[in-house]
């Protein structure tokens, strides 16, 4: 009857039967007599209303037996959606499973628009404290290297300096002037990436030379921490991509940046090209701190830090990481990041096609697959 209306249908003889269909197949309804073999239908429908998986999952009791008023407040009072009892025409017994399913789903989205409501007010929640984590955090990056030039510009305008000691002082200004620069055009990438209003100048790139200048520009650095700098360029010394020079070079100096930033004194970062018929890829990889796995989904993430305070000390704003990324996709290529876990080092590797890919307007969009439907078990 009820596969004659287009419903599928399971069909079960006892209770222990039904319970393991029940439970392997979780239906919208369960069509369920009052006396069966091996049990009572009314307590079956009172433990299968306080499972926790299960209680929604809508329950027609039935009886040609127990027919009283007093037998329907019972079948009802023990978690009955509706009760039944027989003879009754087939015509009111499918649309009573219709109205029951129609509940059932409208139950259920009702449930699904609760959660994405709830999980809407979480990521709302969290987006706050990124933004309040993010505004203490630029406050502090850009008070930093301010009060060092206010206060050394304030020393050489009050107190005598000779010719050293106002090169000295000249050279911290300059240096906290650039820090500051730096992290207001941090800010200002992701504006324009934002707004779609980054614009790239096409060029063929030899990509071993931008990194062996990224090199040259951090060897500095990790020559002051006892960093051995390594690369292992197997690509042909010619190999070029079409892409943005300065915004190539850019990702690649703040990967080794970050791994030098990232690994302890006596440590090594490692620089590596290769290529293949359609790609070229280079990899930065350390020996330092790592990335927890609660962590690694977030990398990339704009203003996300694994550890607040570190990354305070270490200085930042968590912002390059995600500009590496989207200047990378902007050139068509990929950037993605392995790690064993913490204290076990990280490589992050970038792979931009040899051909300028037109990515302009490319849009992806994912749905959840619809779980097939499984109404009624009779």
């Amino acid at each position: 009857m009820l596969a004659d209306a287009g419903h599928t249908v399971f069909e079960a003889d006892t209770l222990r039967k039904a319970d393991v269909l029940i439970r392997e197949m979780r239906p919208d309804l369960v069509v369920l007599d009052v006396n069966l073999p091996d049990g009572n239908g009314l307590e079956y429908c009172r433990q299968l209303k306080a499972d926790g998986e299960l209680r929604t999952v809508m329950v027609l009791q039935m009886s040609a037996s127990m027919v009283s008023d007093d037998d329907q407040v019972r079948g009802l009072e023990a978690g009955a959606d509706t009760y039944l009892t027989d003879p009754i025409s087939p015509g009111v017994f499918v649309a009573t499973v219709g109205a029951l399913l129609r509940l059932s789903r409208a139950e259920r989205a009702l449930k699904d628009l609760l959660e994405r409501e709830q999980q809407a007010r979480n990521d709302a929640e969290s987006a706050n404290r990124l933004k309040d984590d993010f505004l203490a955090t630029l406050s502090h990056e850009l008070r930093t290297p301010l009060n060092a030039i206010v206060g050394w510009t304030t020393l050489m305008r009050t107190i005598e300096m000779d010719d050293e000691a106002r090169r000295h002082a000249i050279d911290i200004i300059e240096r906290n002037a650039k820090s500051q620069a730096a992290l207001i055009e941090d800010l200002l990438d992701v504006s324009r990436i934002t707004q779609g209003q980054l614009q790239l100048s096409w060029l063929a790139v030899n990509v071993p030379a931008i990194v062996a200048a990224a090199i040259d520009t951090i060897r500095p650095s990790a020559d002051a921490k006892g960093i051995a700098l390594e690369t292992h360029i197997t690509a042909d010394l010619g190999a070029t991509v079409q892409g943005d020079p300065v915004r190539l070079q850019q990702v690649i100096w703040n990967l080794l940046s970050n791994a030098v930033k990232f690994t302890p004194s006596g440590g090594a970062v490692t620089a590596a090209v290769a290529v293949d018929d359609r790609f070229i890829e280079v990899s930065v990889s350390d020996n330092g701190r790592g990335i927890s796995p609660q962590f690694i989904t977030l990398i990339f993430d704009r203003f996300r830090t694994a550890d607040g305070g570190t990354t305070r000390a270490e200085g930042g704003l968590g912002l390059g990481l995600s500009i590496a990324r989207q200047l990378v996709e902007m050139h068509g290529g990929t950037l993605t990041v392995t790690s064993e876990g913490e204290n076990l080092g990280s490589t992050f590797r970038v792979r931009l096609p040899r051909q300028r890919a037109d990515v302009s307007g490319r849009r992806a969009i994912a749905r959840e697959a619809p779980r097939p439907s499984k109404e009624t078990l009779s």
